[in-house]
């Protein structure tokens, strides 16, 4: 409905914001305050709201926008005055910030192809649906290369279905290996992508 939409609208339009403000200011002391601001509030607001909305990531409840794109502009302030604001840092922790800017680098190849990484990793699930269309016999969602990873080579090979009772939708420990074998993997390729300076834009 109306008031879902303006939620999923929401975190663009604060997104955009977040950005814009560092174009604009070009300080980064005004724009980390800025920023802190923001995300304290929303959060702040947020948090309040839940007590009558409840926090609904399937419904993107206003609660759960708020929330989350208050969180989400706290954490990139973070990371902005961990790796960026290094005009803020004290000479001595400079060096520091370099390490932190250098481990960060994979985060920076997924953000500069992050339409690509959305709309073909499990988030969107164009590649999955891709890959499991292509099947070895029936029953079909059983029998494809996505399926036997899972089933065979973390379930089986690597032990992770030992105390799952042979069922991967039901195993933790399966299902958090494949999601960090998945984002590792997105990694790798964008930042191919990004050093080929390949970049997927609308």
């Amino acid at each position: 409905g109306f008031v879902t939409t303006l939620s999923a609208v929401l975190p663009m339009w604060l997104g955009m914001h977040v950005g814009q403000v560092w174009g604009l200011l070009k300080d980064p002391r005004s724009t980390l305050v800025h920023w802190a601001v923001l995300g304290s509030v929303l959060t702040l607001v947020g948090a309040v709201l839940s007590v009558w909305v409840p926090l609904n990531k399937r419904l993107w409840s206003p609660s759960y926008s708020l929330f989350m794109s208050g969180m989400a502009t706290l954490i990139y302030a973070a990371f902005f005055c961990l790796v960026d604001a290094t005009a803020l840092h004290p000479l001595k922790f400079r060096p520091v910030a370099g390490l932190v800017r250098t481990l960060l680098t994979p985060l920076e190849w997924l953000g500069a192809n992050c339409i690509l990484f959305f709309v073909l990793s499990d988030c969107c699930g164009v590649l999955s649906f891709g890959l499991e269309s292509i099947t070895l016999g029936h029953p079909y969602h059983k029998n494809n290369i996505v399926a036997w990873f899972k089933n065979t080579v973390l379930m089986d090979w690597l032990g992770l279905g030992s105390g799952c009772g042979g069922s991967y939708e039901h195993c933790g420990p399966a299902l958090m290996v494949y999601v960090w074998i998945e984002i590792l993997a997105w990694m790798a390729i964008c930042g191919v992508l990004y050093r080929k300076n390949m970049f997927w834009k609308i």
